[in-house]
């Protein structure tokens, strides 16, 4: 009997062969997840770094904020001492006008009478 079926030994050869690739496309794919799971370690490990050196970039910058609202609010409490210091000024002034009219008046009654 001829017949054109492949025999047992064939039929595993055959097997054995799938089985070999199969085994080397596995290997590939194992070393395909190792070589991406290091290059995702490393970009984690480099997102985690800028995301340090952000985060030390906004403490940074929460201090100096901290730091110029306190000076603002010293320049604005300067301020307000300022303020008082020129209407106390102005006050001084207007007496000061308002002294001078009345000795300006004094003196021309003064004057007045002696003449």
């Amino acid at each position: 009997m001829s017949d054109n079926r492949p025999n047992i030994d064939e039929r595993l050869d055959r097997v054995a062969g799938l089985l070999e690739t199969s085994t080397q496309q596995i290997g590939y794919l194992s070393e395909l997840i190792v070589s991406n799971s290091q290059a995702a370690a490393e970009r984690d490990a480099a997102l985690n770094a800028k995301l340090d050196r952000i985060a030390e970039a906004i403490a940074m910058l929460t201090h100096q904020m901290g730091v110029m609202t306190e000076t603002l609010t010293r320049v604005d409490l300067q301020l307000e001492r300022l303020a008082t210091v020129v209407e106390n000024q102005s006050r001084i002034s207007a007496e000061q006008a308002a002294t001078t009219a009345a000795l300006v008046r004094l003196v021309t009654v003064l004057t007045e009478r002696s003449a």
